[in-house]
């Protein structure tokens, strides 16, 4: 009897599950009209430093978006019809040096492997997290270990806002006429926090960007799209660390190599 009770509830909540629905404009082009595209979770990541480990700067942010919810039968159609098998975002940040693309990500729509969207146990992936760090923290995680951040990093985020959109639709148009080469470089995916280097400072107000993607020719399947919600570093701190100043990272230490290779990129202002 629980069995059936608990069979029950289940279809209960999938009934009531809400999807996207694919339609046909005049032009010919499919379509459809989300509620499920937002900027869901902030969190400031703390890094406790120091010789003793006394004082807390910040390493970054992370942001968690969501994605579309669409039923299988019209993945498939966009699979087959459009090659589209993934959401790709950009991360922007306006400061006042301007508007800077800080990088890219994307997410296969279904878990990856040998279940494609037609396999009955296959998954649609809903969310994904991205990590904006400054440099001295996105360099490697053994290098966050280190007793001092190198780069001089000093920084610590004090006052941040999300700003509240409101719930209306948003209708993504499937252009595949565009086709539109995505010219950057992606990592590959993983269900861990994707990473992006922020910089030496991280003030400015965030916004991401969400298109229908191709991963197989990196083309763009639709115009990019403004998640509603915005988010804003309005403040860092710069702390003092005495016990730092003479300190230098030991050769010796195996991400050494790492730190000496590490370019900070500015090819990436888009004003």
């Amino acid at each position: 009897m629980d069995l059936l009770k608990t069979l029950f509830l289940i279809s209960l909540l999938l009934g009531c599950t809400r999807y996207s629905e694919l339609k046909k404009n005049k032009d010919g082009d499919f379509f459809f009209k989300t509620s499920d595209i937002h900027l869901k979770k902030i969190k400031v990541f703390p890094w406790k430093v120091g010789i003793k480990e006394k004082e807390t700067l910040s390493k970054g942010i992370g942001l968690i978006i969501t994605y579309p919810r669409l039923e299988k039968k019209d993945i498939i159609i966009l699979k087959e019809k459009y090659g589209i098998d993934s959401w790709v975002v950009r991360v922007r940040r306006r400061s006042t040096l301007g508007s800077r693309i800080l990088g890219h990500f994307y997410t296969p729509i279904f878990q990856p492997g040998r279940f494609g969207p037609k396999n009955l146990r296959a998954r649609q992936i809903l969310s994904a997290e991205v990590l904006v760090f400054y440099s001295a923290a996105a360099i490697s995680d053994r290098i966050q270990r280190f007793p001092c951040p190198v780069l001089n990093h000093r920084k610590k985020i004090e006052g941040w806002d999300l700003s509240l959109a409101p719930t209306d639709e948003i209708t993504v148009t499937l252009t595949p006429g565009i086709g539109v080469p995505l010219e950057t470089f992606l990592d590959p995916f993983s269900y861990a926090p994707q990473m992006i280097n922020g910089g030496l400072s991280l003030v400015g107000k965030y916004s991401l960007e969400i298109a229908a993607f191709d991963f197989g020719s990196k083309r763009l399947i639709s115009d990019w799209i403004e998640v509603p919600e915005q988010f804003k570093i309005e403040k860092e701190s710069e702390a003092i660390l005495p016990e730092c100043t003479n300190w230098e990272p030991p050769i010796q230490h195996p991400d050494y190599r790492d730190w000496k290779r590490f370019k900070w990129k500015k090819d990436n202002y888009h004003r």
